[in-house]
């Protein structure tokens, strides 16, 4: 995207409008606005124009309104809703689970610094990777403990009876992704994994179906 315009509002936040390239154009509007915290944009604050004069005009309100707001110490930013979370979770992730907190603070920190992020941004950085470290140290004290089981439910077995099929016979078939249908059995066939299935033609049309005992409805 090509910058067009930019309104600061302090020293570390700015109102930025750019110009997206013609395969987003559709995307609400050719000319987009974001509110930059450092390196940071804030989704919440994002807009789109379709004309430049429209982006221009509202980047211009939001940089006069978020000067209103400083003076206002209620109305802070809330960085936890800006941070990079997948990026911070893969930068954590590369970590031991013995490496001490310090370490990892220290990490986050100089990557945020380098991006150019506000104080506030970088505490709140620190403080979610710190909190991804502490849950990946309970994962695995839990799991070398064997507290943790398998969560997966143990899947249920069909013990309806299965019919025994002759060439010839017809029977109804409603399989799992497709129409039910009435087919001649033609053949039967059995993979060396124990799986079975059977051959048919649609009755009518003479048309060949796939099927399992299964998918037979009677």
């Amino acid at each position: 995207m090509k910058k067009i315009g930019e309104f600061k509002v302090s020293p570390s936040v700015s109102v930025r409008v750019y110009r997206q390239p013609g395969q987003f154009g559709m995307l609400g509007g050719k000319y987009i606005t974001r509110v930059y915290h450092g390196a940071v944009y804030h989704a919440e604050e994002t807009s789109y124009s379709a004309t430049e004069a429209g982006a221009l005009r509202v980047a211009k309100e939001t940089a006069q309104r978020l000067r209103g707001r400083r003076t206002n110490p209620s109305k802070r930013v809330n960085y936890d809703k800006v941070l990079p979370k997948a990026q911070i979770d893969f930068a954590v992730g590369k970590y031991h689970v013995g490496t001490s907190d310090e370490e990892i603070a220290e990490d986050i920190r100089k990557r945020a610094e380098k991006m150019k992020w506000p104080e506030g941004a970088i505490t709140a950085g620190v403080k979610y990777a710190l909190k991804r470290h502490h849950a990946n140290q309970g994962v695995y004290t839990a799991v070398m403990s064997g507290s943790i089981r398998n969560p997966r439910p143990r899947r249920k077995v069909s013990r309806r009876k299965l019919p025994t099929l002759r060439r010839g016979k017809i029977v109804t078939i409603k399989p799992p992704r497709g129409n039910t249908d009435r087919v001649r059995v033609t053949g039967k066939h059995i993979a060396s994994s124990g799986l079975q299935w059977y051959t048919g033609e649609r009755v009518g049309d003479r048309a060949e179906r796939l099927f399992q005992p299964e998918d037979i409805v009677r």
